[in-house]
């Protein structure tokens, strides 16, 4: 057996006991009735049992040393059981402070690591906030519009503009002396809030990272945020694609499983069809990425198309289910709004096109050249 094909079993097994932890573990209207952060507090120790917050933590740096490939196996298994469990927060943060050489953000890594630090994380591509130097400090000047921010976070994480370079920030909450406020969204898997730091004051020591290297870092953290939410719109497509399967074997209309319709076969065997397309382009973004290509036009493609597929196959889901489908008491919603909100996250697909737009015209044209010289 080659390393390739042993690197593909150790994901495909990773996949497999987080399917049946997150089984064991993870009751999908738990989040409606306690809050994601209660619903997700179990599942959290038990991830850090497991080690899931080591998965790509360098082992120089006491980690497991993985490549993203192993890591998108679980957001995918999240994304399918519809985890409040902010994995991606942990795993964003953790690519920050990789390889940083201060001390805090040492001890920080650590602190993710064991699960201990609950890290509230800036969506990546949103507006740095500003910040000067102020003596032995750093003051802040803005508001973050949008953090992914549990309500039960201990550190937060955000870009910065300083000295008209860009930043990475990492401390605690307590440091930071904020207060967030809880904005309201469809899906109640996740906690989205808004946090004011017009003239925060914190330590230099957190800052984390400046200039070129946190550029670079910057980028990292932005694809890797595309390619989880592209893998967790994976997950949930299947998952709500097989459970509508399933429905159309059970259901009956005059005298006949509505599977058997002509009509119905041809719509989920569409949605099968878009389903596999999607996830074929993630699979690509994840093993370019995973191989250190991070200026890849891929993953924010994987994120454009994923979230699209998963929007389409969770609104048909919820036609092919009939009236219950519109109903509190069916879960066809709980995916519908999960897959709503992942179009949202990181900016809307018009951001997503605008974005893409030079890079793969670029590639296409890359690609012309190539044709034409025969090569």
């Amino acid at each position: 057996m080659t390393d390739a094909s042993q690197d593909r079993v150790s994901v495909e097994e990773l996949g497999a006991l987080a399917r049946r932890v997150l089984t064991e573990q993870t009751k999908r209207r738990e989040a409606l009735e306690v809050g994601a952060s209660a619903a997700s507090e179990k599942m959290w120790r038990t991830a850090g049992e497991l080690g899931w917050f080591l998965l790509t933590i360098p082992v120089d740096q006491d980690g497991l040393g993985q490549d993203f490939s192993v890591l998108s196996a679980l957001y995918t298994e999240l994304g399918r059981a519809l985890s409040p469990v902010p994995l991606l927060n942990a795993m964003l943060a953790a690519d920050a402070l990789t390889s940083a050489t201060n001390e805090e953000a040492s001890e920080l890594l650590q602190s993710i690591g064991s699960g201990e630090a609950v890290f509230a994380v800036q969506i990546p591509g949103a507006k740095p906030v500003g910040a000067r130097r102020d003596g032995t400090g750093i003051t802040l000047t803005g508001e973050l519009a949008a953090v992914a921010f549990p309500a039960n976070a201990t550190h937060l994480l955000l870009a910065i503009d300083i000295d008209n370079q860009p930043g990475l920030m990492a401390a605690s909450l307590e440091e930071f002396g904020v207060r967030p406020i809880v904005r309201e969204t469809w899906d109640r898997t996740r906690e989205i809030a808004s946090v004011d730091l017009n003239g925060v004051r914190v330590g230099a020591s957190a800052l984390i990272r400046s200039g070129n290297v946190a550029e670079e870092r910057l980028r990292s953290t932005q694809a890797h945020f595309d390619l989880a939410i592209a893998c967790d719109s994976i997950g949930g497509a299947e998952m709500i694609l097989t459970e509508t399967v399933d429905y159309t074997k059970t259901r009956r209309q005059f005298g006949r499983e509505i599977g058997s319709f002509q009509a119905l076969k041809h719509r989920c065997a569409d949605m099968k069809t878009w389903l596999e397309s999607a996830r074929a382009l993630t699979n690509e973004a994840v093993a370019r990425y995973a191989a250190g290509e991070i200026e890849s036009p891929f993953p924010a493609s994987a994120k454009y198309y994923a979230c699209e597929i998963f929007r389409r196959i969770a609104m048909d889901a919820v036609q092919i289910h009939g009236g219950i489908g519109f109903t509190w008491e069916q879960d066809c919603h709980l995916f519908l709004k999960r897959a709503l909100l992942n179009e949202q996250l990181g900016g809307a697909p018009s951001d997503y096109q605008d974005r893409l737009f030079e890079p793969l015209s670029d590639l296409v044209s890359q690609r012309q050249v190539s044709g034409a010289d025969g090569r």
